[in-house]
């Protein structure tokens, strides 16, 4: 469907953005708190723990 009014091009414009980010912790209060998550093992030992 064709949509009228300010951005009438939506249909060629939009597209989908999605991320997919492993949880290797568990959450925590500054997760629950705020709902940003944090990664804090470095990605050294990241990289590792995801290739196996």
């Amino acid at each position: 469907t064709q949509m009228s009014g300010k951005w009438p091009s939506i249909e060629f414009d939009y597209h989908w953005h999605i991320e997919v980010i492993p949880k290797l912790t568990r959450v925590a209060g500054f997760e629950w708190g705020t709902g940003f998550y944090i990664n804090p093992i470095p990605p050294e030992n990241a990289s590792e723990f995801l290739k196996e």
